[in-house]
């Protein structure tokens, strides 16, 4: 049962514009800049942004768990006034509130995701409330 409820999510994600990648083979995320998200081999998620989706994970190495998934999503939006890093921030930080199903003002400890900076912080919360339904 538990896998018809992993396939209905990673469904739902794919026609919300993420892609699915195999850890072997990052070559459809080469030059991406976006969101992306895997299962690490701690079994915690880690929820992540960059400018080459593909180098990012790549530095990650042996965090993906065997035989796990990594989703991503191209981030193409143009927001006047804000770098394109501070924009998957944006996005990076609404997953993470997603997956963890609460907001996220400060910082964050939890045993479910393995992220241990927040990307928005509190200093720029007022920026992130103002652009987050953006994405989603």
């Amino acid at each position: 049962m538990a896998d018809v409820a992993v396939t209905a999510r990673r469904s739902s994600k794919i026609a919300d514009g993420w892609q699915v990648l195999d850890k072997s083979d990052l070559s459809a995320a080469k030059n991406v800049a976006g969101i992306y998200e895997f299962t690490t081999s701690t079994g915690k998620k880690y929820i992540g942004q960059s400018k080459d989706i593909a180098k990012r994970l790549a530095q990650h190495g042996g965090r993906v768990a065997d035989g796990g998934q990594i989703l991503f999503k191209k981030i193409d939006v143009d927001i006047p006034g804000l770098d394109a890093k501070t924009v998957r921030e944006i996005a990076e930080q609404v997953q993470i509130e997603k997956f963890l199903g609460r907001r996220v003002e400060k910082g964050f400890t939890t045993d479910r995701l393995e992220n241990l900076v927040n990307p928005i912080g509190k200093a720029r919360l007022e920026m992130y409330n103002k652009y987050k339904d953006l994405f989603g």
